[in-house]
């Protein structure tokens, strides 16, 4: 199903550029649009084309809010609670946000994190009045490119804006939900049990032999509690939970039952005198990438922690 150009709520670009050059003009002129027109705006891109982007805003660079993608999208969950903060601040206007998840360098998981990022766009900002321009460099490989097509219902290419033939608004919140891939053959599986203290006691353990620092340590920990506590309220039935060493990170899964229904769940700030419903928010958080698959067979949470 396509969707038409004419959008009232949500507009939701993808901008695609082959080089640096091409990016500067291309999202300068939608980051200078913004402004002429008095919108909000926030630009959220990786490492140095902050600062490209600041040179060409000139004079009005102190009028928009800017972030580096590669802390604020490190893990791509924290990037609609941003985007929700940024608009909430400026009440009564239009806003306006670029923001680009995915680079060239990012890992497969944090690529396909990425897209579902952007696939969950669509839902978190449904009836708002901004529009998101997401810039794609053509030097992605082709899946990514493709993907892209799905989770934007529009899409410039040469300057042109055109409707996405393969954006389907009823099937979007599944783009890249895919199974997550098989762990490597060299894992570590704690056993199942209701004793939080007795698990955090062996993961700390096996925790303490990873080169990590005691405070990025001390997060995981509280993030596989937070988890496996989850699992075990939820379902009254203990965890699964596995550690391997990936690509540089060190990766706890805990996998049990019960089913996470809300596709938002743990992107949504919760408000100061919520009692309920802080802990996939808490791990979003802490780790700097978190994988959630949820069924009715059960849930698995992939949790990711860079060594270095």
């Amino acid at each position: 199903m396509s969707r038409s150009l004419d959008q009232t709520t949500l507009r939701h670009l993808a901008l695609y550029y082959s080089s640096d050059d091409e990016f500067v003009e291309s999202v300068g002129a939608f980051v200078r649009e913004g402004l002429d027109t008095g919108e909000s705006v926030m630009v959220a891109v990786p490492g140095a084309k902050v600062e490209w982007l600041r040179e060409h805003a000139g004079a009005d660079a102190g009028d928009v809010s800017w972030f580096d993608m590669v802390e604020l999208g490190r893990n791509p969950a924290r990037i609609i609670p941003a985007i929700r903060g940024f608009i909430d601040a400026n009440p009564g206007r239009t806003a306006r946000m670029v923001g680009e998840p995915i680079w060239r360098g990012r890992s497969d998981s944090e690529t396909i994190e990425g897209t579902h990022h952007e696939a969950l766009i669509n839902l978190a900002f449904a009836d708002a009045d901004v529009t998101i321009l997401c810039p794609y460099d053509l030097a992605l490989d082709g899946d990514t490119l493709c993907e892209s097509h799905r989770t934007h219902p529009l899409l410039v290419e040469g300057g042109r804006r055109l409707a996405s033939e393969s954006y389907s608004a009823d099937a979007v919140a599944e783009v890249g939900y895919d199974a997550l891939a098989p762990a490597p053959g060299s894992v570590e599986t704690f056993a199942p049990s209701d004793d939080l203290l007795a698990l955090r006691a062996a993961l700390l353990e096996r925790l303490e032999g990873i080169p990590i620092s005691t405070v990025r340590r001390m997060d995981m920990l509280v993030a596989v509690n937070e988890a496996a506590g989850n699992a075990l309220r939820h379902t009254g039935q203990p965890a699964q939970v596995r550690l391997w060493l990936e690509n540089g990170s060190v990766v706890c899964e805990v996998a049990g039952g019960g089913h996470v229904q809300d596709p938002l769940a743990g992107r949504r700030a919760p408000l100061p005198s919520a009692e309920s419903g802080r802990g996939l928010w808490m791990i979003n958080q802490l780790c700097d990438l978190s994988q959630l698959r949820s069924d009715g067979s059960g849930t698995t949470l992939r949790l990711h922690m860079a060594i270095a």
